[in-house]
């Protein structure tokens, strides 16, 4: 995902020297692991990792359709779910930076 510019990782020193102390090592099996030296750690790493897996649709991703559950607007007759939905998606398309 980083490599595709599919995501931007924060320039937060913790997050990068855990990414760069990752390691990978093979099993007798042939399988591999990628993890933290001894001693070290990784749980921003992990924690990084997660997010981007969640908000990816591989793993089934968020819904960002902004359509409300019941999708009946007859009792609406002002917009106002409308209205509260492109309030939404404003605030998610700035990144939690703009206002509600």
């Amino acid at each position: 995902m980083i490599n595709s510019r599919r995501i931007n990782l924060l320039d937060h020193r913790k997050l990068i020297n855990q990414l760069l102390g990752l390691e990978r090592r093979t099993a007798r099996g042939g399988r591999n692991s990628i993890d933290h030296a001894p001693g070290g750690h990784d749980d921003v790493a992990n924690a990084v990792a997660g997010v981007a897996a969640a908000a990816t649709n591989r793993y089934g991703g968020y819904d960002v359709s902004y359509r409300w559950v019941n999708g009946d607007d007859a009792d609406d007759a002002d917009g106002a779910r409308a209205w509260r939905a492109a309030r939404l998606a404003a605030y998610l398309h700035s990144g939690g930076t703009g206002r509600l």
